[in-house]
């Protein structure tokens, strides 16, 4: 095959994991940390370092700032440069940087086309949930960057010159101080830096005891790595917030239980019905790093496995450590994927013309088929196909996203000068923060660290009058609400049947309520909602140039929340508009069942069900609401079966013990009855009607 052939055919093939980078980054500001680094950042300079909490009036427990306060500076230097423009490409710059350095490091390291893509890919995917803009981004900067100078060190033939310590030790130092000053998980550093200490006194001991060397167990090369540790240090402390600054982290560690509800901090395998591309990426980079490590036990670096098996265990913990494991394993495993091809290579030495030529054949094979998938991800992405597949909210382009912000809700709230505190959804604080300061403070945002007020908040969202409480103590007199966010659906449902507040604002993913009180009458005159009347197309005319696949997400929001008001015929529209655009989608397939099981339209409810359990079998709630529909015809066999495959794919499924209890009252067996019937108990103590059919037994 021609030479300059195959280099160009290489070359494509590079660029096209660069250019699929490139993609990958563009994407709407979407995320409600960027937003409160623009406020924390414009009130650092305009005002200066913030001690205390000046966005909430709550609590005075704010000190997330800390560690962040640089990072958050420059992101409003940018976007007072270039706006939500100049963000986008922001993000995309940095993006471009970590693995541009992590691209050109294992090129220069000459790893095989086929281990140093593989693992690029697979961890550009894992990383993509971890690329928005953040101060986590630089953060995985910094480590790519201490991974790769401590490498350097590492291999270095001789280490006693002045000029190489002083480099490797000043780079340390500086990039310490930054990661401090950006981004609280720079302890991160220490933990990498001790590794490789490790590493060189394990090397050390092995030569001394085991080869019989006359070796110094605390060589030159492990005297200056504890070197570079004291530097991290003492670079890590210099933060104008000082001591604070430098315990944060690990205060945030103990203190951070209260909010293992929020996404990213909870497990990536936690129950899904349909598991995003990153998290099957990183199973499957996971499975393959593990089996190369073991399989290569002989040359394994000890700092490699540590570094590896750590980060691993952090990734499968929480979602927001995917990016570090990311990162290491594109560092590290093309090193073992080349081992493990030499060593099956050796197998084919009988043979080595012929396994020469077709190793050849499959690598051009390889590289024509990674191109052929970056183009064919690269228009998923581009035509926001990838992003509605895995239900995200992120929307390439530029600008900042209306599916997630509640845009026209904030310019409601101006201008009809609301009065009062405003008590907001956890999700809404940091658009308060950027829109609305200082003429409204948020009750909760992303940057609040006090325990007290996360339980306090999750109360006045569960408990029916415990938000009255919260009223008079803080002198509420508007709710600001997400009724797609979990658990805030309970306090609209209280709030619209409670005659001190009114409705006045509705939207796919907002709801406004005020105080029914005097400073109030004029807003609600004008702008007071009763759900039962209110026009359809209402809530969608505060949007302007809506994308076909934000429209779906929006007529399928707002059908739910008509439909956890009872009002099904409305719910009925919006799910069949959703549909309409979306047809092959199982949830809104099985919404859309549910909806008609409660209209009484039982045979439409089958069919819709039994269509979407074709494209997920897996399915719970389809299976819950098709074994209903089935039970309410007294088909008791069917019904027990699909109740069955309910528990078998959700075994802790609300009602479904009840309802199966049910089924065997029905059919007189009062002994598994009262078995199903307590164990709906056990699962749901809560449970009256249950508690109820077990007292009349």
């Amino acid at each position: 095959m021609n030479v300059k052939f195959i280099r160009f055919i290489r070359f494509i093939a590079f660029l096209s994991l660069f250019t699929l980078v490139v993609f990958l980054s563009l994407f709407e500001i979407n995320d409600a940390d960027t937003i409160q680094y623009l406020a924390s950042g414009k009130y650092i300079v305009e005002h200066g370092l913030p001690q205390g909490c000046v966005f909430t009036y709550t609590t005075q427990h704010c000190e997330m700032v800390y560690p962040e306060w640089l990072f958050h500076v420059i992101v409003y230097s940018v976007y007072r440069v270039g706006n939500w423009v100049g963000l986008g490409l922001f993000q995309l710059g940095l993006n471009c940087l970590i693995f541009g350095i992590i691209l050109l490091y294992n090129y220069k390291r000459k790893y095989s086309f086929l281990s140093l893509s593989v693992f690029f890919l697979l961890g550009l995917i894992v990383a993509s949930d971890r690329s928005k803009l953040r101060a986590d981004l630089p953060s995985l900067l910094f480590s790519t960057l201490l991974f790769i100078i401590l490498e350097s060190f590492i291999n270095k033939s001789s280490v006693t010159k002045q000029k190489i310590i002083l480099f490797y030790g000043g780079s340390i130092f500086f990039l310490m101080m930054l990661w401090a000053n950006i981004h609280g998980s720079f302890p991160l550093g220490y933990f990498v830096i001790g590794v490789f200490i490790f590493d060189r006194l394990l090397t050390n001991l092995k030569s001394r005891f085991v080869n019989h060397k006359k070796t110094k167990i605390l060589d030159e090369r492990a005297k200056i790595l504890s070197a570079f540790f004291i530097l991290s240090l003492i670079g890590s402390f210099i933060n104008p917030f000082g001591l604070k600054s430098y315990i944060l982290p690990y205060r945030f560690l103990i203190e951070a239980r209260h909010i293992n509800y929020i996404s990213e901090f909870q497990s990536p395998f936690i129950q899904v019905n349909s598991p995003r591309f990153s998290l099957v990426a990183f199973k499957i980079m996971e499975s393959i790093g593990l089996i190369l490590i073991v399989l290569s036990i002989r040359v394994t670096l000890a700092r490699h496995m540590l570094l590896y098996i750590t980060f691993l265990i952090l990734s499968i913990q929480q979602v927001r450590n995917l990016g570090y494991f990311a990162i290491i394993s594109m560092l590290i495993l093309p090193y073992y994927g080349d081992y493990f091809l030499r060593r099956v290579s050796v197998l084919f030495t009988k043979y080595r013309n012929r396994f020469i030529i077709f190793a050849m054949f499959l690598g051009n094979l390889g590289r024509l088929s990674m191109i052929l998938f970056t183009v064919v991800f690269i228009y998923l992405i581009v035509t926001q196909k990838y992003y509605f597949f895995e239900k995200r909210s992120r929307r390439f382009g530029f600008g900042l996203s209306q599916i997630v912000f509640p845009l026209n809700a904030v310019e409601f709230i101006k201008k009809n000068n609301l009065q009062g505190n405003v008590f907001n959804s956890y999700s809404f604080g940091s658009i308060i923060n950027w829109s609305l300061y200082p003429a409204y403070k948020s009750s909760i945002h992303g940057h609040l660290s006090d325990p007290l007020f996360f339980n306090y908040y999750s109360r006045v969202l569960n408990d029916p009058l415990f938000y009255k409480e919260a009223v008079e103590k803080y002198k509420i007199k508007t709710f600001f609400l997400n009724y797609a966010e979990p658990n805030t659906f309970l306090l609209v449902r209280y709030l619209y049947s409670d005659p001190d507040w009114k409705l006045v604002y509705l939207d796919p993913t907002t709801v406004i309520f005020v105080a029914n009180i005097a400073e109030h009458s004029q807003v609600i005159k004008e702008h007071a909602i009763d759900l039962k009347t209110y026009p359809l197309d209402k809530p969608f005319a505060f949007y302007k140039n809506i994308t076909k696949v934000d429209l779906i997400t929006m007529h399928s929001q707002i059908a739910t929340f008509y439909y956890n008001f009872g009002l099904y015929e409305k719910a009925l529209v919006e799910y069949q508009k959703a549909l309409t655009e979306n047809p092959q989608n199982f949830v809104l397939m099985t919404n859309l069942g549910r909806t008609y099981v409660n209209l009484k339209k039982y045979d439409e409810g089958e069919n819709i069900l039994t269509s979407a359990l074709k494209r997920n079998t897996r399915y719970d709630v389809a299976h819950f609401f098709l074994a209903r529909i089935y039970q309410i015809k007294e088909e008791y066999g069917q019904a027990l079966e699909e109740y069955s495959k309910t528990l078998k794919y959700n075994p802790k499924y609300k009602e479904a013990h009840f309802s199966i209890g049910e089924i065997y009252l029905q059919m007189g067996n009062i002994f598994q009855a009262r078995r199903e019937f307590e164990e709906e108990l056990f699962q749901n103590p809560n449970h009256a009607l249950a508690r109820e059919a077990l007292q009349k037994l």
